[in-house]
């Protein structure tokens, strides 16, 4: 009887850890481009992270516009992933210069665009200012 529990206790402890989801944490590197005339320039370098539990994102994205980061902020988001599509709404700046202008928030579309899932490309619109867009091109850091 004992034996049989432990047997039971086993089986069961090894369906619940198979049916947790697993975190999967990425990083991507790439560029933002800014297509209207509020920018202070219209490209930046970027850096995004997140993690990724069953299909919901969770991280943070950073973008700079000097090489020794003198101009840059830095975004939370949430998101969703959909098949080649992921979709994410940053919703707080968590750190940022104040230079001309200021920065806003965004909801950004991005598409694996290779069968090996490691380019995205994309669009952003900004959240107080649905005038100021681009396109965002990432690759999946080693």
């Amino acid at each position: 009887m004992i034996r049989l529990k432990l047997i039971l206790l086993i089986i069961t402890g090894g369906l619940l850890s198979d049916c947790q989801q697993k975190e999967e944490r990425t990083q991507w590197k790439g560029y933002v481009s800014q297509e209207d005339d509020f920018a202070y320039a219209n490209r930046y370098t970027s850096t995004m992270q997140f993690t990724q539990t069953g299909n919901t994102l969770v991280g943070e994205n950073y973008f700079s516009v000097s090489k020794n980061d003198t101009v840059f902020v830095r975004f939370a988001f949430e998101g969703v992933i959909d098949g080649d599509t992921i979709r994410l709404k940053e919703n707080a700046i968590l750190e940022a210069t104040r230079k001309k202008g200021e920065w806003y928030t965004k909801d950004i579309t991005l598409y694996f665009t290779n069968q090996e899932k490691n380019i995205l490309e994309g669009k952003w619109v900004a959240h107080r200012n649905r005038a100021a867009f681009g396109y965002l091109h990432y690759e999946l850091a080693p």
